[in-house]
């Protein structure tokens, strides 16, 4: 029981990734080009990742920690 909540867990978490992604600018891919669209995600991937550090490192409070990027845009 314990091996299949811990498997939920862990693709919550990998959900709530790809959420936080598709806030960071994942959503659509908004130029014509190939090259100019991997910047884009390559920029998308590091600021999803900064949002990740920062939860992780910087927030304390552990509800600030599960705020998507949206919420921390306003805050």
């Amino acid at each position: 029981v314990e091996r299949l909540e811990l498997r939920h867990r862990r693709r919550a978490r990998c959900e709530d990734r790809i959420r936080n992604l598709k806030d960071t600018g994942l959503r659509n891919l908004p130029l014509h080009q190939f090259a100019k669209n991997q910047i884009w995600t390559a920029i998308a991937a590091l600021a999803a990742d900064l949002i990740a550090w920062t939860q992780m490192l910087a927030l304390t409070s552990h509800d600030a920690r599960r705020w998507e990027p949206k919420r921390l845009r306003h805050r």
